[in-house]
């Protein structure tokens, strides 16, 4: 979908990217432009880490075909990069509440992945990590099991993750300011202040964050009625 504003989403055309022949069941996407590579990447989970190349983001059609980055037991692969390596972090769901990393050079990329590690523990899934431009860390939110978003920051993509809050976006800190419409602070993305990848937003004390929300029921998995809607933290 394309709009010249985020309330402009809601009644834009879709459409089906059928060039990526990913089969059956692929989501999670990250979006972004690799400059050292001259490309649009779309990344998204089908069958592990996959991705898609585009020269032209407003082409639907123009994206490759689904192509791996790596093979991975995993959900909700993110991508960034500090101008030397390219990190990969996501969810390996195995029930060990981690999140795994792994990393490459930018010269290699999108090949040459190394080791996984673990980076934190006792959470759950759909992790982003950003660079904060007004104070030059890392930062990484992820969605905990009551869906909800801990904050976790580093001053080195490769280094330790500490944890800065646990209930950094929640329903309990939420001040809706039209109708009730979330029970759920899930799967968030921050409006980011470029679209390379550095993945870095202007300032984290004082953003937007795109997130799927729903109210309170019952509902198969794949049937829940998420929705898209905007958060702020100010």
């Amino acid at each position: 979908a394309t709009a010249t504003s985020v309330a402009g989403l809601k009644t834009a055309t879709h459409t089906y990217m059928s060039s990526l022949n990913a089969g059956s069941y692929f989501c999670a996407p990250q979006v972004f432009y690799f400059a050292a590579k001259g490309k649009w990447y779309l990344v998204y989970q089908s069958n592990g880490a996959c991705y898609s190349t585009n020269t032209d983001v407003a082409n639907p059609s123009g994206w490759t075909a689904v192509k791996q980055l790596f093979s991975a037991g995993g959900v909700d692969f993110w991508l960034i990069s500090d101008g030397t390596n390219v990190y990969c972090f996501w969810s390996p769901q195995d029930g060990s509440g981690t999140i795994s990393r792994r990393s490459t050079s930018v010269a290699n990329f999108p090949g040459g992945w190394g080791a996984t590690s673990s980076v934190c523990s006792s959470t759950f899934e759909a992790v982003h990590v950003y660079k904060n431009k007004g104070d030059g860390k890392y930062y990484m939110m992820v969605e905990d099991m009551s869906r909800h978003f801990e904050l976790w920051t580093t001053t080195n993509l490769g280094g330790t993750f500490t944890k800065l809050n646990e209930n950094w976006a929640a329903k309990s800190n939420l001040t809706e300011t039209a109708e009730h419409w979330t029970d759920q602070v899930s799967h968030g993305e921050i409006f980011r202040s470029g679209t390379d990848e550095f993945m870095e937003v202007d300032n984290l004390n004082h953003c937007d964050i795109l997130i799927q929300g729903v109210v309170s029921g019952s509902w198969a998995y794949e049937n829940i009625p998420y929705v898209l809607g905007v958060i702020h933290n100010y």
